[in-house]
């Protein structure tokens, strides 16, 4: 493993709040004191105290931003503090999402240790959008860029120039609870937002075209500013459920016990962690044909998938699915390999080797644009 290294991970979203970014931050300091590292994460919080291992930076608010909703700390104090917390003598400064306004752009600004960064995002947003001169002098201080996806590559490139090395998400299939026994019916399960560019409502749409003679229940996870509208328009039954807001771990029985997952994202996805979880349960996936989905998935053989608010596809792809159990069985079987590859220990060993890069410990391979570390 080489020798310890004391690691500052900044994520400027509140971890008390479930996210994409948040989770892969936690399961990066898990994976990275596994291998002996010395790590804190900054960030701010929602009223509560924050995670173990975690040093708050300040209480978040609510921002709107890429038809979502994050939760933030713009305070000056939560920038003080995070200065603050920065200047305790460590070896790096892992900022992710470096644009966001709070804790990341707060420790792009802090001189000090080199500063690596992961770019999350796809697709343009209000951060991203009044990026300016600003910007491009605080990501001078970035020693090395890093996205989740050539998608999200492509996002950041386009504001702040410059080479990417590619590190996709993870995730921990020892999570997962064993699969319950459970009744005749064919669970398909939904977990996100719910937001227009998440599709649900075309999955509803989908599903409700199924006849009623097909034996299968749609369980909607989640919450947000559809869910008022679309649960009047679907209202629940005994084919429908709507669940709310779940805790992580109801989120993980809910994605082991489905049979199948449906991810039908209509587009500003860089990376399919929904996807990808769902995979390490065992679940056949069915997802809308993303560019960042493909690069998760192989087509027919990991997950099947169908054209981005196509409702007629879906419906078909839901009748191939409920109808035949050994392709379910086949395909959750082939995408647990699959997710397998992207393991946090793959994760934390491709980050100590991008930290080694920039303090001159190893030699790295040159660094190009468009460069990659995949599975």
């Amino acid at each position: 493993m080489g020798e310890s290294m004391r690691i500052a991970l900044v994520c400027p979203y509140d971890l008390s709040t479930p996210g994409g970014v948040q989770s892969q931050v936690l399961l990066l300091a898990r994976a990275l004191r596994a291998r002996g590292h010395d790590v804190r994460i900054l960030a701010p919080w929602k009223g509560v105290p924050p995670r173990a291992g975690c040093h708050g930076v300040g209480l978040a608010l609510p921002v709107p931003g890429n038809g979502s909703i994050a939760r933030i700390a713009l305070s000056a104090g939560a920038m003080r503090r995070t200065w603050a917390e920065l200047g305790e003598g460590f070896d790096v400064v892992h900022v992710h999402e470096p644009l966001v306004p709070g804790a990341a752009v707060a420790a792009l600004a802090r001189p000090g240790a080199p500063v690596v960064a992961t770019f999350h995002r796809c697709g343009r947003s209000v951060p991203y959008g009044l990026a300016g001169v600003w910007t491009r002098r605080l990501v001078q201080r970035i020693a090395l860029r890093c996205a989740v996806s050539d998608q999200a590559a492509s996002t950041a490139r386009s504001v702040v120039g410059g080479d990417f090395l590619i590190v996709p998400n993870a995730v921990d299939p020892t999570v997962f609870p064993p699969k319950a026994p459970h009744d005749d019916w064919v669970s398909v399960a939904f977990v996100g937002r719910h937001e227009r560019r998440k599709g649900l409502e075309v999955l509803l749409e989908a599903f409700a075209r199924l006849p009623r003679s097909v034996a299968a229940r749609l369980l909607v996870a989640g919450h947000g500013p559809e869910t008022e509208r679309l649960s009047g328009l679907y209202p629940a039954s005994d084919r429908l459920a709507w669940l709310g807001r779940l805790s992580e771990h109801e989120k993980l029985e809910l994605l082991a016990n489905a049979d199948i997952v449906c991810v039908p994202s209509l587009g500003g996805e860089s990376f399919g962690v929904v996807l990808l979880e769902a995979m390490a349960a065992g679940a056949a996936v069915l997802a809308s044909e993303l560019p960042s989905y493909k690069a998760v998935a192989e087509a027919g053989k990991d997950a099947l998938f169908f054209a981005p608010g196509d409702a007629a596809a879906l419906t078909h792809g839901l009748e191939v699915l409920i109808g035949d159990p050994s392709l379910r069985q086949t395909l959750g079987e082939s995408g647990r390999h699959r997710a397998s590859l992207y393991s946090p220990s793959r994760l934390a060993q491709r980050y100590e080797l991008a930290y080694r890069r920039v303090l001159g410990i190893a030699q790295a391979p040159p660094q190009a644009r468009g460069a990659t570390l995949r599975p």
